[in-house]
């Protein structure tokens, strides 16, 4: 009889360890459990520009001291990243290749394993792409993000975190390339954002004016 209370005790305890380890990987979204209810578009996302021209990565005048996992792992959720074509393959760098480079498939492979192991994270990628969009999506499809890849449909408003994170379409793609034969997953950047202009100097200068 003891031992059939304690075998219960046991196997109660294992349920609610159970219970605790499924809600706590649902309780957040990007960090915060109040995101997971709110659409993508109402979400600010801590971004980097020129991500992967880090000094760990050994660039010259480099934008950021961190490389892209550690900066995924310290709370970057957008990327942006250059990309050219050289000799048919995809490399990042900015301007010039001698202040630095790295292949376009390292930075998606670590992109993918992010998103493999943080379940209730959504990833944001600004594309200056002066690749196409078949290279393009030929490389997210060899590094395995394909099936990562989120698709906005004008006829539905954006989703949740949370809805992305339940479909795990968790990465969504904004890119200056404007091709209309590019994929429904490669948004055109400049119909869904502005910028201001980079050569502002103070608040006086900023207005509603909008940019590209």
């Amino acid at each position: 009889m003891l031992m059939y209370s304690l075998q219960n005790k046991a196997l109660i305890v294992f349920v609610s360890c159970l219970l605790m380890i499924n809600m706590s990987t649902k309780a957040q979204c990007n960090g915060f459990e109040e995101l997971c209810e709110k659409s993508y578009e109402q979400i600010a996302y801590l971004t980097s520009h020129n991500a992967y021209a880090s000094s760990e990565d050994g660039f010259y005048f480099p934008n950021q001291n961190l490389n892209i996992p550690n900066q995924l792992n310290m709370g970057v959720r957008a990327l942006m990243l250059d990309i050219y074509d050289v000799d048919g393959e995809l490399f990042l760098y900015h301007s010039l290749t001698e202040l630095g480079s790295t292949e376009l498939n390292i930075v998606l492979n670590q992109i993918k394993d992010f998103l493999i192991n943080h379940s209730n994270e959504v990833i944001t990628l600004i594309l200056e792409d002066y690749s196409t969009s078949i290279a393009l999506s030929n490389a997210f499809e060899i590094s395995g993000l394909s099936e990562y890849l989120f698709e906005y449909s004008d006829i539905n408003a954006w989703p949740t975190l949370q809805e992305m994170i339940d479909s795990n379409k968790r990465l969504v793609v904004f890119t200056d390339n404007d091709d209309e034969n590019g994929p429904s997953s490669h948004h055109f950047l400049w119909s869904y954002a502005v910028e201001t202009h980079y050569d502002n100097e103070s608040a006086t200068n900023f207005s509603c004016d909008y940019n590209r």
